[in-house]
């Protein structure tokens, strides 16, 4: 019945679906007791940025090859559940989980550090691992810490509901959960599995939103705040309808709902996630080191199409904050050669051609 791990076979069984993180949740400091498990988690904090931006790169040229893509993400989506996926959650399930938790802490954002090189923003939240030390040890995240109560983290993520944020826990190890993040286009998983269609790296919850059309006003208020386009508009009948084959079941177009017209209700037909198609770089970008980036970021924000990143060269040592960071190209076949980065950059170290 118990699998090595301290935990249900079932639940071991259901890693990859279904609302198996309810039952996984109670037994996560069991879990990270366990060696390998502190390894892989420091191992993560370590180098996350810099892996992916050489992985996701690589991943993107491959992308626009015919047949190969099929094959490579079929790989590459069946390792990380091993090591390290997402699972939506609801805005109701989401609201249980500080009860399940002995440390809540709130930490600058690792997706967004990369995609957006900044580090203020705040919506990556430990699960019961800070009490271990492992974050304590890289200044990068442990000296900006936020320790907060069951309730205040409660009400932290409740008001990212109407800010558009799809909550979703993640894995150190699966099953151990160790983070619940909370994304929108600048979250790498995001990019990774909707925006470019590469490899699905995170799975929807077992819900699906419903619209009751005698409360609904086609206020498309709903619309604007689904991530993933599944909510519709029918001008006909004024009235806004959600695709459940592109639910993921986030719940955040209910959150803001003023005529409490939506409703999650349980998933009757399961999600297939499908990979978009990849297209060749029309443009090819070139970069001359830059000084400073991580304080300029000015092609980084100019460019509409979210091409550049920002990454350490290195992998980070304990004790030492990184300090070696680098603008990198993501997703080159996503320019457009508008040249705002050219533009924009004040060290003029970009040429688009």
């Amino acid at each position: 019945m118990w699998g090595t791990d301290g935990v249900c076979k079932l639940c071991d069984a259901r890693g990859g679906g279904g609302v198996w993180y309810r039952a996984v949740m109670q037994a996560s400091q069991c879990r990270l007791a366990k060696a390998h498990r502190r390894k892989h988690i420091t191992a993560f904090f370590k180098d996350f940025e810099n892996q992916v931006a050489h992985s996701l790169s690589r991943l993107h040229a491959i992308h626009a090859l015919p047949y190969v893509p099929d094959i490579v993400g079929w790989v590459a989506t069946a390792r990380p559940k091993k090591s390290h996926f997402g699972q939506v959650v609801s805005i109701d399930d989401v609201d249980t989980l500080p009860d399940q938790i002995n440390s809540f802490v709130r930490l600058p954002c690792v997706c967004r550090s990369l995609t957006t090189g900044r580090r203020e923003v705040r919506y990556c939240y430990g699960l019961g691992i800070d009490p271990a030390g492992i974050i304590d040890q890289f200044p990068d995240y442990g000296e900006n810490l936020e320790r907060l109560s069951r309730e205040e983290a409660r009400a932290a993520i409740h008001k990212l509901d109407k800010e558009g944020l799809v909550h979703s826990v993640w894995t150190f190890g699966t099953p151990f959960i160790g983070g619940l993040c909370n994304c929108d286009r600048d979250c790498m998983a995001y990019r990774m599995q909707v925006g470019t269609g590469m490899m699905q790296v995170f799975f929807p919850a077992e819900y699906v939103a419903n619209v009751d059309w005698d409360q609904c006003t086609g206020c498309k208020l709903c619309r604007s705040q689904c991530p993933f386009g599944a909510v519709r508009y029918t001008a006909t009948q004024d009235k806004c309808q959600i695709d459940p084959n592109l639910c993921y079941g986030c719940g955040i177009c209910r959150a803001v709902c003023k005529r409490e017209a939506i409703t999650i209700e349980p998933r009757q037909t399961p999600f297939k996630w499908q990979r978009q198609a990849g297209r060749r770089a029309r443009y090819k970008v070139s970069l001359n080191p830059c000084q400073d980036p991580r304080s300029c970021r000015a092609c980084i924000d100019a460019c509409p199409s979210r091409v550049f990143g920002l990454a350490p060269q290195r992998t980070r040592e304990a004790g030492v904050p990184a300090a070696d960071y680098a603008v990198r190209i993501l997703t080159p076949s996503r320019c457009t050669g508008c040249q705002a980065c050219v533009e924009a950059c004040p060290q003029h170290a970009i040429a688009v051609h």
